[in-house]
């Protein structure tokens, strides 16, 4: 059993993940975990579960709750959580629970650091910090708990890393410690300990203007934020690197505890065996920053975590675990990947490489230039690198071979890219993102993103134009997330051209963007553009063999499809080409993240891509291409709706729908009122009283344009049926006597 609070809430029973997906349950087992062992009285949990206003009775609840929650977690799980007056415990061990043993393990670091015995500290304090995943708490729904409890357990993290980068300095490793000290003090400017170690660190790398400058900066922030000076053991430390004091750069002698004479090489030079330390291995730290304001994609950040966090120990039989993430251009693949490295790099404790293999750029980086730039990063010298590939490929691995190390590989254009590049035994992790799915690779936990809804949206745009803003004018707000579709590029372009120019209304941009001819142009910010990043894609497809002409043509040709979506037999009209020719190529765009499959058989352009594709069809296909293609498709769906059955009228109405509008406005106009007669038993049977209205509304004025007053009055018929089920009798008695009157004009007697 295992029981998990720092970070998502985490219940297993072995092998078995038990999920606890009601709210208050989460919040009831959320807050016997961080008091694991202690008696929780019924209404302390109360106070937590209701966010300091439980309802009446509420005792009767909190036990219906409980009981509920015992059940869910099953047996043994549930069993663990005992009444005991006043209230309830959870009953679990250290070896069962990560809070228990992240406590235990830094009780143990922090005698070990006060003993001097630093291998011990720092083996010890790594494997604590180590099981932390997130944010404690992270998907538990309690104001209260995370008000009371993360700071508090937070506060533990960061004095278990200053007693651990104490130990590591001890033990003569400040290269590799720099960076996550200028990553840990811009995440905690007012921590004087991170500060101080941070300058020793730069001074025993021989930086010993960075170091000064360090404390320059460390100065300034505690002036500007709490108006005091350094304390004492900063500004000795500062005074002690101006004057080069020598005691500062000789680090500590330190004899493993746990290492015994017998354990030394025999290569090792007679006398004392740290005469003549074994060299310390490059441990490069890679990863590009995480994005500070980097909301949503929980679900992908936990599962993603959850699988870079279980790698075999190196040197086991396992695998290396290998995740992808894929999407189309602008659905923030990089930044998911980066923030997610950043959550897990911790546990890869011999660094983290970084590449970006440019696959949807003309010029892609070669993965065996990649593996020569890795193998120089990981301490081999340049003159030793291979000049054969598969040499190259082989010493790489076997560099790898016993390292814990994470490997970050953006925009891979395709598995064979990828492949030289995963390492051959257990112990590393690889991250890939591509805007393809790359099925051939090994991928042991896949993930596509797709548009952020509603919430994670607003979540994106508010962080950076600020809450208040966007509340002060939430139609405009909603205007705004609505022209970006959900495309997290176009949000963030949209949120900081706000951001840039405070004295625009949130509306502004909203009228700005209501245009779909210029939309695209409105969503550009300096380097940002989402045409630029949907051209990368698109300009992809030319350099492609075999079906890149097809799958592009298709591409500008689906634009003038208005419907929602589209099926084959649908496109193979739009294209006037056999269904077997175009399946391949519209499969070959789902591949590209141009087209999003939205069913066997069926197709969906995201609503930002339409217009790049519609742009793209304006400019590489002829008018008359275009009309042409229109009037197939529309020819298509009016004889296939007239054999159709109902069945299929109701899977297409949108699209008929759609088809109709179009005709008309095309020009089609003989194909707008036949198509909104022949959907009469679809809506009248159905119910789809509102868009019979619509479509046939539409028919009629393409009769009066056409001047065929037989189709008007067959029009006219309708519609008065479809205003009288809409309880518009009155219109429907007017349109009634319209009708009537073109039927004694024409000597229509059956009308």
């Amino acid at each position: 059993m295992w029981l998990g609070v720092l970070g998502p809430l985490e219940v297993r029973d072995g092998e078995t993940v038990r999920s606890v997906p009601a709210a208050k349950q989460r919040v009831l087992l959320g807050a016997m975990l961080v008091h694991p062992g202690q008696v929780m009285s019924s209404d302390a949990l109360a106070e937590i579960a209701w966010d300091g206003a439980p309802p009446t009775g509420v005792r009767t609840t909190v036990r219906s709750y409980i009981s509920r929650l015992r059940h869910r977690l099953g047996h043994p799980v549930g069993g663990r959580i005992v009444t005991r007056e006043p209230g309830y415990l959870l009953d679990v061990g250290d070896d069962e629970c990560d809070l228990l043993q992240f406590t235990s393990l830094c009780a143990a670091g922090g005698q070990a650091v006060r003993a001097a015995r630093w291998h011990d500290a720092s083996r010890t304090l790594g494997h604590a910090l180590r099981l932390w995943r997130a944010t404690p708490l992270v998907d538990i729904p309690s104001e209260v708990l995370h008000r009371d409890e993360v700071p508090r357990l937070e506060e533990l993290r960061l004095q278990a890393l200053e007693w651990r980068i104490e130990a590591d300095l001890h033990l003569g490793r400040p290269d590799h410690l720099v960076s996550e000290l200028q990553r840990l003090v811009a995440a905690q400017p007012l921590r004087e300990r991170l500060h101080g170690h941070l300058m020793l660190a730069l001074c025993r790398c021989g930086r010993p203007a960075e170091a000064l400058a360090a404390y320059q900066r460390a100065r300034s922030v505690l002036v500007d934020t709490l108006g005091v000076e350094p304390g004492a053991e900063l500004r000795e430390l500062h005074q002690r690197i101006l004057v080069g004091d020598p005691d500062l750069l000789r680090t500590p002698t330190v004899r493993p505890a746990t290492v015994a004479t017998a354990a030394v090489p025999t290569a090792t030079p007679l006398g004392d065996p740290e005469a003549a330390p074994r060299p310390v291995r490059p441990r490069p730290a890679q990863l590009p920053s995480d994005l500070p304001d980097f909301t949503g994609r929980r679900h992908h950040v936990e599962a993603l975590t959850g699988w870079l966090r279980q790698p075999a120990a190196p040197g086991s039989a396992g695998c290396v675990v290998v995740c992808g993430i894929s999407g189309m251009g602008g659905m923030g693949k990089t930044a998911l990947a980066v923030h997610v490295a950043h959550l897990v790099r911790d546990g890869f404790v011999d660094g983290q490489l970084y590449a970006d293999l440019h696959g949807a750029q003309p010029l892609k980086s070669s993965p065996h230039d990649v593996i020569a730039r890795f193998l120089r990063d990981l301490g081999v010298p340049a003159s030793a690198v291979p000049g054969d590939e598969q040499e190259r490929v082989t010493l790489y691995r076997s560099v790898l071979d016993g390292r814990r190390v994470l490997m970050l590989l953006d925009d891979a254009d395709d598995a064979e890219q990828v492949r030289p590049l995963i390492p051959g035994s257990a112990g590393c992790a690889v991250l890939v993102t591509s805007r393809q799915s790359l099925p051939e690779l090994p991928i042991g936990h896949a993930v596509e993103l797709g548009s952020l809804g509603r919430t994670e949206a607003c979540e994106l745009f508010c962080a950076t134009i600020g809450g208040e803003r966007a509340a002060a004018e939430p139609e405009a707000t909603a205007a705004v997330l609505s022209a970006c579709a959900g495309l997290p590029l176009a949000i963030r372009i949209a949120a900081r051209r706000l951001a840039r120019r405070p004295s625009w209304r949130v509306q502004t941009l909203a009228d700005r963007l209501a245009d779909e001819r210029w939309r695209l142009d409105e969503l550009s910010a300096g380097a940002l553009a989402v045409r630029a990043s949907f051209l990368v894609s698109y300009g992809a497809l030319g350099a492609r063999v075999g079906l890149g002409a097809t799958a592009a043509r298709l591409f500008r040709l689906l634009s003038l499809a208005k419907g929602p979506t589209c099926g084959l037999d649908a496109v193979s009209a739009l294209a006037g080409q056999a269904p077997a020719v175009v399946e391949p190529a519209l499969e070959s765009l789902v591949d590209a993240q141009l087209l999003q499959a939205a069913g066997p058989g069926r197709y969906r352009l995201h609503d930002l891509l339409r217009l790049y594709a519609s742009e793209q069809a304006r400019v590489e296909e002829p008018d008359a291409e275009r009309a042409a293609a229109v009037h197939r498709l529309l020819t298509w769906y009016l004889h296939r709706a007239s054999a159709a059955t109902l069945g299929w009228l109701d899977e297409e109405r949108e699209n008929l729908v759609a088809a109709v509008h179009q005709a008309a406005v095309w020009g089609r106009h003989e194909i707008a009122w036949q198509l909104s007669l022949t959907l009469r038993d679809l809506f009248l049977l159905r119910g789809y009283h509102g868009d019979w209205v619509a479509t046939l509304q539409t028919g009629l004025r393409s009769t009066r344009i056409l001047r065929d007053r037989h189709a008007e009055s067959r029009v006219l018929r309708d519609l008065a049926v479809a205003y009288d089920q809409c309880d518009r009798a009155a219109e429907a008695v007017e349109i009634l006597h319209q009708g009537l009157a073109i039927s004694r004009e024409l000597g229509d007697r059956q009308s």
